[in-house]
């Protein structure tokens, strides 16, 4: 799961790094006792295209020691994803596993979905429209 932090400020109006307002989060959430994780800086870490996301991601460091698996789909609409940078390299990354997962079927014959579970303010909307657009490139009209 990825957190989306904006930049937030001190009593001073003093910028207040990302990584101090997580592990605040999270003191806060776990009652003031110890931190039992911290936060890192989330950047795809196997896929290179698209601009960067506009806000900081943030994973939990437990998160960020498991690699995701090789992507081996290939987007129809790179080209124009790439030239419009319509989504960010983060929705870029969802959409090819999206797009990988759906090329699997299911013992009953249906294709075989993915949840996306991003935080607020990462873009699920313009993901899922990126995956109906690259449906649409190979003839897939249906979207649920």
């Amino acid at each position: 799961m990825t957190f989306c932090l904006k930049d937030f400020t001190d009593e001073k109006g003093l910028v207040v790094p990302m990584m101090h307002v997580a592990i605040e989060v999270e003191r806060e959430e776990d009652g003031g006792g110890m931190v039992g994780e911290t936060f890192t800086d989330y950047r795809p870490p196997k896929l290179s295209i698209g601009p960067p996301h506009p806000d900081p991601i943030v994973e939990t460091s437990s998160l960020s020691a498991v690699q995701p698996p090789e992507p081996t789909y290939d987007l129809q609409i790179k080209d124009d994803l790439e030239s419009s940078k319509a989504l960010s390299c983060l929705q870029i990354e969802t959409l090819v596993y999206a797009c990988q997962r759906h090329l699997q079927h299911l013992p009953d014959g249906v294709r075989a979905g993915f949840f996306v579970g991003d935080g607020a303010g990462v873009g699920k909307g313009r993901t899922v429209a990126g995956l109906i657009w690259e449906n649409w490139h190979h003839g897939r009209r249906k979207a649920l």
